[in-house]
């Protein structure tokens, strides 16, 4: 039989069985999210709420300042040569609280620090990110004085 000696031969399956485990559980997410077609925006008068596996708040209009579509940089993507990479980042929809809205302020901090803006959007729900973000304008300057 071939394989590591030792405690090293104990520490490779430990590892192995993670990666087993913790792989397995994320393609598991991932055809649920697929099979289930349970991902969408919900738009109503009072705000919007994402759903997926599980579903958001009820963020309201008038707690959000604008929707931005924004090409998020990737430095792991940076470091291919260029005649790998694919053309075009991906775009996402991304957006900034009103002053004074006090929900989850250590999480938003956070995100501004790496994205430049508070929260964003789980996905473009088959738009392009610069339509969706019009949409959401939209609604929210319809709305939000509401």
């Amino acid at each position: 039989m071939i394989g590591f000696p030792g405690w090293l031969g104990v520490l490779a399956r430990i590892t192995g069985w993670f990666a087993l485990v913790f792989f397995g559980l994320a393609v598991a997410v991932a055809l649920f999210q697929l099979l289930t077609n349970r991902s969408y925006l919900l738009l109503q008068r009072d705000g919007f709420q994402m759903f997926g596996i599980r579903k958001s708040r009820l963020i309201p209009w008038s707690e959000v300042a604008a929707f931005t579509a924004v090409t998020l940089q990737n430095p792991v993507l940076d470091l291919l040569p260029k005649w790998i990479r694919i053309p075009g980042a991906p775009k996402m929809v991304l957006f900034d609280y009103r002053p004074g809205v006090q929900w989850h302020q250590r999480l938003r901090s956070f995100n501004r620090s790496f994205t430049g803006h508070e929260a964003g959007l789980a996905d473009t729900y088959g738009l392009k990110a610069e339509e969706l973000a019009g949409l959401m304008n939209d609604w929210r300057s319809r709305f939000a004085a509401s």
